[in-house]
């Protein structure tokens, strides 16, 4: 209930009842110097009273409707404000406030609006990094695959090298050593052909 009476609204009307308070006092003082000093007919204390009460009644309604009226387009107005601020913190930086009067108000929502457009700006730009760098990183991949690929071919093709060299020279012992050592020579070439 005090959060509410704190209002943009509240406060008005309140600022308004202030005001009728000083009046109802000045008022008072005026009639009542009048009342002591001139001591006219029509001026007693009963019409005094009256008149301030009526005048108070009167004033309080119309404090409370000045109030209210007054401030209804200042509260809608920081309403939309609020609205766009919410749609900002959400991510929402497209969204925009325009007011066709030329206050603070107006002002508070020009800058709004150029925030929520960098911000735009900055988010498309993070954006566009985070694409290049899933690019960049997907070709990293790629190189450093193909590059393994090569590496282990060229080990594959040093192995298998190693191997033929290896076989040719056991195979040219053998036949070396078939005339001399038959049976040695057969071992040989069974082990070159396991």
């Amino acid at each position: 209930m005090l959060k509410r009476l704190s209002s943009i609204r509240y406060t008005f009307i309140r600022s308004h009842l202030f005001g009728l308070i000083l009046n109802t006092f000045v008022l008072l003082a005026v009639l009542l110097s009048v009342h002591v000093w001139f001591t006219p007919q029509w001026l007693s204390a009963g019409a005094i009273l009256l008149f301030m009460g009526i005048y108070f009644l009167l004033g309080l309604f119309m404090a409370f409707y000045a109030g209210f009226r007054s401030s209804g387009d200042l509260k809608d107005r920081i309403d939309s404000l609020s609205t766009v601020i919410t749609h900002l913190a959400r991510g929402n930086f497209k969204t925009k406030v325009l007011f066709s009067e030329e206050d603070e108000i107006a002002r508070i929502a020009s800058e709004l609006n150029e925030l929520g457009g960098k911000l735009q700006e900055q988010k498309d730009a993070l954006v566009r990094l985070a694409d290049e760098k899933a690019e960049l990183a997907k070709k990293a991949h790629s190189a450093a695959t193909r590059e393994e690929r090569q590496r282990l071919a060229r080990d594959v093709h040093d192995a298998v090298s190693q191997q033929l060299f290896a076989l040719t020279m056991m195979s040219q012992a053998a036949v070396r050593m078939f005339d001399k050592k038959p049976d040695q020579a057969k071992r040989q070439l069974e082990e070159i052909s396991a």
